[in-house]
């Protein structure tokens, strides 16, 4: 039931709420990334990665907006 869509909301606005969440410490976002079943690594998340990252997201899907590509099948979200 959780949304496979990217919010519509700026990167700014995002990484403000996420400074509310209970894995900041010091101001830095904590991640906890899986490895492999059953283990995981800790670590802060870089905000600059993080917002490279939503910059693609969001012009890929301005660009399919524009495309009539509208939403993608699950075999498209996962490759």
């Amino acid at each position: 039931g959780l949304s496979d869509r990217l919010p519509d909301i700026s990167f700014h606005a995002l990484w403000k709420a996420m400074q509310h969440d209970k894995k900041v410490i010091g101001g830095e976002v904590i991640g906890v990334w899986p490895t492999k079943i059953g283990e995981v690594v800790i670590r802060p998340l870089n905000k600059r990665l993080c917002q490279n990252w939503y910059d693609r997201l969001s012009t890929a899907k301005r660009s399919r907006s524009r495309a009539g590509g509208g939403r993608r099948s699950r075999s498209e979200v996962s490759t």
